[in-house]
């Protein structure tokens, strides 16, 4: 986790907090990836499940959500999500349970507001409400981390 935090407005601007110059998200993210390259970090929680990833960022508490039908959403617990070299796995706070979600099984991704991150797999959806992240950073953080695994890029 980057531990600023940022303000973004209607026109796809942001800035850091406590700062008065507003930039393009797009500048964000070219200056953030220009060397091809992101850092790893250190996942903050001892799971096995994180044992053989590669960690780029973890969140504090999310809700996440499936849609046993349309166009239901049912929630699925609250709990921590992280994006590695692989994809995300969310981890359930209340009984450490996981739920692993690879490259290979999305089909799309979309965020709303910059407090909704959801995927699409083939039979469902998972939406994760991030009301303390910036969506916007974990949408090009999965988008780079994506592409540099060779799949193809997301609408």
């Amino acid at each position: 986790v980057c531990g600023k935090e940022w303000e973004v407005n209607l026109d796809c601007c942001m800035r850091e907090m406590g700062t008065d110059t507003w930039r393009p998200i797009k500048e964000f993210s070219d200056a953030m990836f220009r060397d091809e390259e992101v850092v790893p970090m250190e996942a903050g929680i001892n799971h096995a499940a994180l044992k053989r990833e590669t960690v780029y960022l973890s969140s504090k508490i999310v809700t996440r959500f499936y849609e046993p039908q349309y166009p239901r959403l049912k929630e699925a617990g609250k709990g921590r999500l992280f994006l590695t070299d692989a994809g995300l796995i969310f981890i359930n706070s209340r009984d450490n349970s996981i739920k692993i979600f690879r490259f290979e099984d999305i089909r799309g991704r979309s965020t709303e507001q910059n407090t909704f991150f959801q995927i699409v797999l083939d039979d469902n959806i998972a939406r994760f409400e991030m009301k303390q992240e910036s969506c916007y950073k974990w949408e090009l953080y999965y988008d780079f981390l994506r592409k540099k695994r060779g799949f193809r890029e997301e609408e």
